[in-house]
């Protein structure tokens, strides 16, 4: 867990962060923004086409309120973010300006499924050249229309309740410069009978098929 230039894991003894209470337990970051929002950054250095996070917000009676996945921040007060609020009943996605949040997408939030007795939830974000794509629990539900550079700053999560956070991670991109998928690469097979096996990698964007035909010899 990192916060400009300091360092907020420590073992096992509780963090406490100038913008909430933070409680390292076991693997699990246990967020109290009750008092202030607490904010949990990390630097992405390297290229990446998204982030995720797994949480787990609490019951509103305790505390729960919002918990927002922050992508491509400069800091901890500016930047963009998407994730669930009001207690999990709105999907939002804004901007942060100067430590105030605009949001520019809401949508009812679907609740979790009747098997996730953990109430836990995937928020995601992903880039697709100039758009960024967010999601709840694997289904994309909002999007925001920036500019083509995304994803080059840190990311994290910000919190006005209690909050777990079991993982929070980037996605990788996958960058093509020298394939043109409409016109190759072609292979040449003898004739026959032949069983292909295709595998599409993660992040591979246009790449959604592969059209096999006969030769014409």
């Amino acid at each position: 867990a990192w916060s400009g230039p300091t360092n907020l894991l420590d073992g096992g003894t509780p963090l406490l962060d100038a913008r909430g209470d933070l409680d390292l337990r076991g693997d699990v970051l246990h967020m109290d923004g009750r008092r202030g929002a607490a904010t949990w950054l990390s630097p992405s250095e390297i290229r990446n086409r998204g982030c995720a996070a797994h949480v787990t917000m609490a019951d509103e009676e305790e505390g729960g309120d919002d918990a927002l996945l922050l992508f491509d921040m400069d800091d901890a007060d500016n930047g963009k973010f998407a994730g669930i609020a009001d207690g999990g009943r709105r999907f939002v996605m804004g901007l942060i300006e100067g430590g105030t949040q605009r949001v520019l997408r809401a949508v009812k939030a679907p609740p979790p499924k009747r098997d996730n007795k953990e109430r836990r939830r995937e928020i995601k974000v992903e880039y697709y050249g100039g758009v960024a794509v967010g999601s709840l629990d694997g289904k994309p539900l909002a999007f925001l229309n920036l500019s083509d550079i995304l994803g080059r700053g840190r990311f994290g999560v910000l919190t006005h309740g209690i909050t777990s956070v079991q993982r929070v991670a980037a996605l990788e991109e996958f960058e093509v410069y020298t394939v043109r998928f409409r016109t190759g690469p072609i292979v040449s097979l003898p004739a026959g009978r032949r069983r292909i096996w295709v595998e599409l990698p993660p992040g591979s964007g246009a790449l959604d098929c592969v059209r096999l035909r006969p030769s014409e010899d």
